[in-house]
């Protein structure tokens, strides 16, 4: 491929990519999640405050001081977490050119990898959301490329970006050290396949363990989690293909696209023993061992956290369609020209999820109360939540139960778990229903 045609498609799939993922950033107001992350890193909290409200929570704070800084530079924008999700994406975007041209030793498979990832349903809905998920996918395409690049070619630097980035990853989420338990299994496998050397496998297990001890001031946090329940599903193996099916947006020809080289590509890369159990090691690990620890504990499985391995179905896609040399090369072309096709369609044309109505409506509440004349008091289960909106106007239900007789709005999502209404025999005089179960009333209190 001549360099200018090279930088042409570079560029042209860095902005397509970028054009689908900002068509949509501010088609919905903002749901729980990520209105919890931006009252979390808000601006006038402090760091520490951010770290604690995260070691009350479910997740490491690496992304909230993160987005605590962003915030700070614009003012707590509405979107700032979204267009922060956006940014890593697309850094995303170009590291997977990078890994891609770096594994394969190959410019086009570079391209081709961004190709896919660019175009991808999956990477494009959680670039837009003000969310961990992009920052997972950045830190895990660079863990599993280095560990490659290190087993393949010993080289030093590749191990100490392995462990400085894998330490990031583990104060992200901590999906990351089932990532980081997947790679380990693998260098031990390939180790008794005689496949890399004792001293390329103790430099790894040297830079595991600085990575386990940086982690150890956090261990307590995760270990001091509620294991009593879960808003999970016990997953069954079928969310394996389940999965592929929702990376696709559940177009089955991007579906096809990206299952046909998990069951084909073992037999390009046999003569490349690192790199096939990287790749098959990653995604099948990284989806059994949460699969196991859910049936053992509580249930921890969820699409959103198969970030870690995405980017090893990425470069496996890349792969294998680059190199496979029994289609002829004018029926490839017109197999890419329509896969692109249907996969552009399926984005901006069938795809609900970008739909204004598809999260939870806490802003379209909010905006109606605000726009009703005359003003009256608003009270809800999680006036938290509602409050980003309405400037800390609403109030609890302890303050409802405390409040004088009257008429005011009580907020109801689906979320709540107390019923005020009956409990306080409060008078509906109007109700106007929202979608994803949202509603409000018009209530007296007698």
């Amino acid at each position: 491929m001549k360099k200018q045609t090279h930088q042409f498609l570079f560029v042209a799939i860095v902005l397509i990519g970028l054009l689908l993922r900002t068509f949509s950033l501010k088609t919905n107001g903002l749901w729980i999640d990520e209105l919890w992350s931006m009252l979390a890193s808000a601006s006038k909290n402090s760091v520490s405050q951010i770290i604690e409200a995260c070691a009350n929570d479910t997740h490491p704070p690496l992304f909230d001081i993160l987005l605590h800084y962003v915030l700070v530079l614009f003012n707590d924008a509405e979107y700032a977490g979204r267009y922060l999700a956006l940014l890593l994406g697309m850094i995303g975007l170009i590291a997977s050119y990078f890994y891609g041209k770096q594994i394969s030793q190959n410019k086009e498979v570079g391209l081709l990898t961004m190709a896919i990832v660019s175009f991808n349903h999956f990477h494009i809905l959680y670039s837009i959301e003000g969310r961990f998920y992009t920052l997972i996918y950045l830190f895990s395409i660079i863990i599993i490329g280095e560990f490659y690049l290190f087993l393949k070619h010993g080289k030093t630097s590749s191990l100490i970006k392995y462990v400085l980035v894998s330490i990031l990853l583990v104060y992200t989420h901590y999906y990351g050290g089932i990532l980081i338990a997947s790679l380990s299994i693998i260098a031990l496998a390939l180790l008794l396949l005689k496949q890399i050397d004792w001293k390329s496998f103790w430099k790894f297990c040297l830079g595991s363990t600085a990575i386990l001890i940086s982690f150890l001031p956090w261990l307590p946090n995760m270990l001091d989690k509620n294991t009593g329940s879960s808003w999970m599903n016990e997953p069954s193996i079928g969310d394996f293909f389940n999965y592929y099916y929702l990376y696709s947006g559940k177009n089955p020809l991007e579906f096809a696209l990206l299952l046909i080289p998990l069951l084909l590509l073992f037999r390009i890369l046999k003569n490349d023993k690192i790199l096939l159990w990287t790749l098959y090691g990653n995604i099948l690990l990284g989806f059994i061992i949460p699969y196991i620890a859910s049936h053992i504990g509580t249930p921890l499985l969820h699409k959103r956290y198969t970030f870690i391995y995405l980017p090893s179905i990425y470069l496996m896609t890349a792969l294998f369609w680059y190199k496979v040399k029994k289609v002829n090369p004018k029926v490839k072309k017109i197999s890419y020209a329509a896969i692109l096709a249907f996969t552009f369609i399926n984005i901006l044309l069938l795809r609900k999820e970008y739909k204004d109505d598809q999260k939870g409506q806490w802003k379209e509440v909010s905006t109606f109360v605000e726009s009703q004349n005359p003003r009256l008091a608003v009270y809800a289960e999680h006036s938290r939540y509602f409050n980003f909106y309405l400037k800390d106007k609403a109030g609890d239900l302890n303050e409802l139960r405390e409040s004088k007789p009257g008429t005011f709005w009580l907020l109801k999502t689906n979320y709540d778990q107390q019923t005020p209404i009956e409990e306080m025999q409060l008078i509906v005089l109007e109700t106007k229903t929202f979608p994803k179960y949202f509603e409000i009333y018009k209530v007296k209190k007698p």
